[in-house]
């Protein structure tokens, strides 16, 4: 499945919005799946490589859901956890995430949870392909 990271940051808005309404989380969702430091490193080096690159960048995302991965490195980027999100719904919680989730809504980043993909001969050096690496 291929996903950009603007639909999966609608999905995580989507995911708060209803935890706070309900006051009930979901904790079967893979926004809430705990992501090792080390892999949420790996999507921002790629994601910092799709905003200063003028080619298209594809991260295959191999066993790790492509939704836990951007939730990990927003909460990352914004200094905040799911919890303190929740527990604490203020603007001193709110305006990191905005600020966090407004800056990565216009990535070129395409996630596609897949260890590897069949590579077209036709695909020029105008798209990068990294694979996240789970060391």
């Amino acid at each position: 499945m291929t996903l950009t990271v603007k639909t999966i940051l609608q999905g995580f808005v989507a995911h708060l919005g209803a935890a706070i309404t309900t006051g009930e989380r979901d904790l079967a969702s893979p926004f809430e799946m705990p992501v090792p430091p080390q892999l949420v490193a790996q999507v921002e080096a790629a994601m910092d490589l799709a905003q200063s690159s003028a080619q298209q960048v594809i991260l295959l995302t191999a066993h790790m859901p492509a939704r836990a991965l951007i939730g990990g490195l927003v909460l990352r980027e914004a200094g905040l956890t799911i919890e303190g999100i929740l527990a604490n719904f203020s603007e001193t919680t709110v305006d990191p995430l905005v600020t966090c989730l407004r800056g990565l809504k216009e990535s070129r980043l395409l996630l596609v949870e897949a260890p590897s993909i069949p590579l077209s001969k036709s695909e020029g050096s105008d798209v990068r392909y990294l694979l996240l690496s789970p060391r």
